[in-house]
């Protein structure tokens, strides 16, 4: 049950950032991280609570919207 989640959170903050119309390259920078790294999250792996809700700042949005 928890891969299920993480691969949906991670496919939000996907769609959440191309919806934005921001470069995977543009959201690792603001989150401050190297591009690999945001690769991850939007894979659903690396994804700790405090991580989503930084996500949550760069994308502007609520951290429940990538929960839902």
């Amino acid at each position: 049950m928890r891969d299920k989640l993480e691969r949906k959170v991670g496919q939000n903050i996907r769609v959440l950032r191309q919806k934005k119309g921001m470069t995977l390259q543009e959201a690792a920078d603001e989150f401050g991280c190297v591009l690999r790294a945001w690769q991850k999250f939007e894979t659903g792996k690396n994804i700790e609570l405090y991580t989503i809700g930084r996500i949550s700042k760069v994308l502007g949005v609520q951290p429940w919207q990538l929960l839902k």
